[in-house]
């Protein structure tokens, strides 16, 4: 009930603020306008608006890839314009996001991955979008002589840049407490994650670029939509006028920015010097437009099959001694052996539709040896030799505790280091498993106490007299 009073409320706002919009123009003059549409400069529009959406599904994929999630680039794209469609039907940008993130986490990638990916996302085009703001204040002051409308622009551009580094800063400082309490403990980890694919060249080669490109075709379709009813608008003037507008949109107190974004872009116009009047008409094809787009992603909505992926068997593989040799406490990248046969085991499982999911001991961290960071970067280093031969792992879990470490915030008795089961409770939670089907493969004792613990199947390998590939094979072959 709360939630629909919630949807009805912003509904509400969108058509307060659409009624008091038109009310400040003159609709006769702008039905003429209307009755002179030129169709051919609308084609044009959608045909950029379509382009965006599949740019935005590329920077997404990267951004999604890096979060250890799986998804190809045809189902990214797809996801992406079904998600334009609920930011139709739901308040603002938070719908699509939201849409992205559930189906997402719901083909096997997980709730923690698919959540990182639309987050990092979202702060990745909300920062671009304050630094083309930024950017191009010297011209837009130009523009706009009020010292009001100049403070509000300032505040805009500054605002959301100083948050996009409020948000990376968070995982760089150290803040224990926040460490420890789980909504904030998510928070510092996608921040961390956020700043580790910032930093890898290959990721930021097409995040960067992607989210540049993806609001200057906004501002390429909206000045198609102007060239359509013959608006006085130039490319250049549009560049300095749309970015605002499209970052007050974001804002979700109304349904799909409808009411917030027309109120804006006729101040921008006037401010420009340029009709009210095409201010609005400008906005509402832009709305009309989107919204078209977005019923294209509703047909694939209805049309598809992935609204919903029923449950699929996990393969729940220890690390080291299983995936590699186990020289000890292993950390570094480029001490990685595999064991003979591990990748053409993980491909297996790919392909007979198991999730994969490493749940390791990771001692070391809690001793002082190796870090977290470490970790991270010996987890993407197999993933990327993975990766290479055509397979992948779907999540990573590790226990960084143990009760006589040296790190005295690790130095615990915990849930999560096997033979307890609080890393697989945490992957059952996270992603749609059928407990059933799955087993887990591991070398020590701790590992079948943790599978017997959990109601799972526990297979214990032998790296000296067995093939990985061909123990997988054998279980695949019994299911």
């Amino acid at each position: 009930m709360r939630r629909l009073l919630l949807l009805l409320l912003k509904a509400a706002i969108s058509i307060i603020l659409l009624y008091v919009s038109l009310r400040s123009v003159n609709l006769a003059a702008l039905g003429e306008r209307l009755s002179r549409l030129n169709a051919g400069w609308i084609a044009a529009a959608l045909f950029l608006q379509a382009t965006q959406v599949a740019v935005q599904a590329m920077r997404w994929r990267a951004i999604a890839l890096g979060c250890g999630a799986s998804l190809t680039p045809r189902a990214a794209v797809r996801v992406s314009f079904i998600a334009t469609f609920f930011n139709q039907v739901l308040p603002s940008t938070i719908g699509g996001d939201a849409a992205r993130m559930i189906l997402l986490a719901r083909s096997g990638s997980g709730w923690t991955s698919a959540a990182y990916s639309v987050l990092i996302d979202r702060v990745a085009g909300i920062l671009a979008l304050a630094l083309i703001v930024i950017t191009c204040l010297p011209w837009t002051f130009a523009l706009v002589q009020d010292p009001v409308a100049r403070a509000i622009l300032l505040l805009i551009g500054g605002g959301a840049a100083v948050g996009g580094v409020v948000f990376i800063m968070i995982g760089v400082l150290k803040v224990p407490p926040m460490e420890r309490w789980a909504p904030t403990r998510h928070l510092v980890e996608v921040s961390r994650t956020a700043r580790r694919l910032a930093q890898s060249p290959q990721t930021a080669a097409t995040v960067a670029p992607a989210s540049f490109a993806i609001h200057l075709l906004t501002v390429a379709a909206i000045w198609c939509i102007a060239q359509s009813v013959a608006a006085t608008a130039s490319f250049a003037l549009l560049l300095f006028m749309i970015p605002p507008v499209i970052l007050i949109a974001t804002i979700p107190i109304s349904i799909a920015g409808w009411g917030v974004r027309e109120g804006s872009m006729i101040v921008a116009f006037s401010y420009a010097g340029l009709a009210a009047g095409d201010g609005l008409i400008v906005s509402v094809l832009y709305g009309l437009t989107t919204f078209a787009i977005g019923t294209i992603g509703g047909l694939i909505w209805i049309s598809s099959g992935v609204r919903m992926s029923s449950k699929r068997p996990a393969a729940f593989l220890d690390r080291d001694g299983v995936l590699n040799v186990d020289h000890g406490y292993v950390h570094a990248t480029e001490r990685l052996d595999w064991i003979a046969g591990a990748p053409q085991a993980v491909k297996l499982l790919n392909a007979a539709g198991y999730h994969v999911i490493v749940v390791s001991n990771q001692s070391g961290v809690a001793r002082g040896y190796f870090s977290e960071d470490a970790v991270a970067a010996f987890h993407a280093h197999m993933k990327s030799e993975l990766a290479a031969q055509g397979a992948h792992i779907d999540a990573f879990y590790y226990c960084p505790h143990h009760p006589e470490g040296t790190v005295k915030a690790l130095a615990v008795d915990c849930q999560c280091r096997k033979p307890g089961t609080g890393m697989l409770e945490q992957a059952a939670r996270e992603r749609p498993i059928d407990l059933p089907g799955s087993f887990l493969i591991g070398d020590k004792e701790t590992d079948m106490a943790a599978a017997a613990a959990f109601k799972i199947k526990g297979v214990k390998f032998d790296a000296a007299t067995q093939r990985l590939d061909d123990v997988v094979r054998t279980l695949i072959a019994s299911r």
